[in-house]
């Protein structure tokens, strides 16, 4: 009898470990399917599918027809992105030296309007706003002066008030857009993909600039929470912006915090 009641002990615990075992793999299974379904949206995120189709030349054409190889235009163009070379960048690789200025994440704006004013138009452009409220002011310098740029300098500051005179106060760089001058290895504004993919090699990313209303598509060369982002034209032959990205992220949050 106890021979026959430790059977069926037996029986029913290798019933348990069976649905146990079944249970496991069904999550485990799961698992690999969600990450399977996240890395694919990673793919589709350099893929041809996410590239905007080319657009014509003639500017005359309002509704340029797309013929069947452009896709595979697209295709080939990403592949050569992401094929390049990898190259290990330095930090110098993210700074700006304009006229024996060296400009980089670290630079205080005192040091730099110290060396080169306040540009041309500064007052005339209200000061170089560009958003705020009662406790920040984001602000740019612009060098030469802000209508024809060679540089333009993000500024984002606290404000700070004395009697009824406000100022800025602690301020940081959030990022440097060159609109007409080279970054220290030699990248301007019109140089063709090739040059990029020689200078820098192989992006850490290639995304979407959701800034940008032409959905155009930018190559992010990073370290150490430095960002050179270099948005491409819409035919993807030629450089369009290139910005130095230092303090971006942490400006949006406290300008979101202070919105909210």
């Amino acid at each position: 009898m106890n021979r026959f009641k430790w059977i069926g002990i037996l029986t029913l615990t290798i019933s348990l470990v069976l649905i146990t075992s079944g249970c496991n793999k069904s999550i485990l299974d799961k698992d690999k399917t969600k990450n399977l379904v996240t890395n694919t949206k990673k793919v589709d995120s350099i893929s041809n599918t996410a590239v905007p189709s080319i657009a014509s030349k003639d500017k005359d054409q309002e509704s340029p027809e797309i013929n069947d190889n452009e896709g595979t235009k697209d295709s080939q163009i990403m592949s050569k992105i992401m094929g390049s070379d990898k190259k290990e960048l330095k930090e110098e690789d993210f700074e700006v030296v304009y006229k024996d200025v060296i400009i980089n994440k670290n630079t205080k704006i005192e040091d730099i309007t110290a060396k080169l004013g306040l540009s041309e138009d500064y007052e005339a452009n209200n000061q170089g706003y560009i958003s705020g409220n009662t406790k920040y002011r984001r602000w740019n310098l612009c060098y030469p002066n802000y209508s024809n740029p060679e540089i333009r300098i993000i500024v984002f500051s606290e404000r700070e008030y004395v009697g009824d005179e406000i100022k800025d106060g602690s301020s940081y760089i959030v990022g440097i857009y060159l609109e007409s001058f080279a970054t220290k290895s030699g990248l301007m504004v019109g140089d063709e993909l090739e040059k990029v993919l020689g200078l820098y090699g192989k992006p850490d990313g290639f995304e979407k600039d959701t800034e940008n209303v032409d959905g155009l598509y930018f190559l992010r060369y990073s370290k150490d929470e430095l960002n050179l982002d270099i948005t491409l034209e819409q035919d993807f032959k030629k450089v369009k912006y290139i910005f130095l990205d230092y303090n971006m992220e942490k400006s949006s949050k406290e300008q979101e915090n202070e919105n909210n």
